[in-house]
């Protein structure tokens, strides 16, 4: 099945709408919240982004220097303070979403 010129676009623009509507709640660190099912599942299916559900994968997909974008879902084993702990020491310029139902619960 072909896809329409409509859909296609459509097909093109929601990851990079996903993408700037996370980026508009930043918390600090290139760290930011994905709050919406819409943003998680273009997250979950983005095969650029890597999916970190416990603390050695978020180490390992830090330290990837081909690794640019990070996905944290909500279920995950990292809290707030050990995901801060790994990128306080690691070097390497990340992006992190991470999955929250509320805004309010993370503060710096």
């Amino acid at each position: 099945m072909t896809t329409t010129t409509p859909q296609r676009l459509v097909n093109e623009l929601t990851p990079r709408l996903a993408r700037q509507k996370a980026l508009a709640r930043p918390v600090g660190m290139d760290i930011y919240l994905v709050t919406e099912n819409w943003e998680v599942k273009v997250f979950e299916e983005d095969e650029n982004i890597k999916k970190a559900e416990s603390c050695m994968q978020l180490e390992e997909c830090i330290k990837d220097p081909k690794t640019e974008t990070i996905f944290i879902p909500e279920n995950a084993a990292i809290t707030k303070e050990k995901l801060f702990e790994i990128v306080e020491r690691n070097s390497l310029k990340k992006t992190i979403f991470w999955e929250k139902d509320d805004e309010g619960d993370f503060v710096i």
